[in-house]
């Protein structure tokens, strides 16, 4: 069989389709283009919650160790002058903004028994809703 010098004798362009070589139809198309973007959403919508649970992860982690160093060091120092007072941490410190509560309280587990309760809470706001985290020891006055 020879072979054609001219290649668009042989080329199929500008024909109907053959019998079983049917593309997609438009309909097709747009069918998988909504299914697309429905899971396109679903994947950025958990992209964005978990960043979010990072991010307040990282806050309650910063916050938990800063509380619990603050009251080794109060225990360390064998509980001195321990009063009730507030405040705000100041420029600089990690927790820059974030706002303290102490508490001591005077309790008597048992009969005869009195120790001091010191409380220590931080509060902040992040993406428009209040945190807080609390811990509390336990020391027996001098």
């Amino acid at each position: 069989m020879p072979i054609s010098k001219k290649p668009w004798i042989n080329s199929r362009q500008g024909m109907p389709p053959a019998k079983g070589s049917r593309g997609f139809t438009l309909l097709e198309v747009l069918v998988a283009f909504a299914v697309l973007s429905i899971m396109l959403m679903a994947l950025f919508q958990s992209f964005s919650t978990t960043i979010l649970i990072n991010d307040n992860t990282r806050d309650t982690w910063m916050v938990m160790t800063a509380v619990q160093a603050e009251l080794l060091r109060v225990e360390r120092e064998g509980g001195g002058s321990m009063a009730a007072d507030q405040g705000v941490y100041p420029p600089g410190h990690p927790l820059e903004g974030y706002r303290w509560l102490r508490e001591v309280t005077e309790e008597q587990p048992f009969p005869g028994v009195f120790v001091r309760r010191l409380s220590l809470r931080v509060l902040w706001n992040n993406g428009g809703r209040d945190f807080s985290y609390e811990s509390s020891m336990y020391l027996m006055p001098r």
